[in-house]
């Protein structure tokens, strides 16, 4: 993301970093400032005035399943997996 961002002549003052995206969000909320981060669904959306926005261009992120090699319960992985898909 930092290449993508310096790409477009941006120079962040960046001075807090975090792993949450909850917090972030709510920091952004709060007026703290602005962020770049993955696009996900979540209700906190609903209650906070943000507005996400898209990046045309930006890079994205591939993501996937792991489970235990043996002992998960397959219908299990596959009730995720369908849920996911959809």
């Amino acid at each position: 993301m930092d290449s993508y961002i310096q790409k477009l002549g941006i120079s962040p003052r960046e001075w807090l970093e975090l792993d949450s995206l909850e917090a972030i969000v709510v920091m952004v909320d709060a007026g703290l400032g602005v962020s770049v981060m993955p696009d996900w669904n979540s209700v906190i959306f609903e209650h906070l005035r943000v507005a996400r926005l898209p990046l045309s261009g930006a890079p994205h992120r591939e993501i996937g399943l792991i489970r235990p090699r043996r002992g998960a319960p397959v219908r299990l992985i596959r009730a995720i997996l369908e849920a996911l898909q959809k």
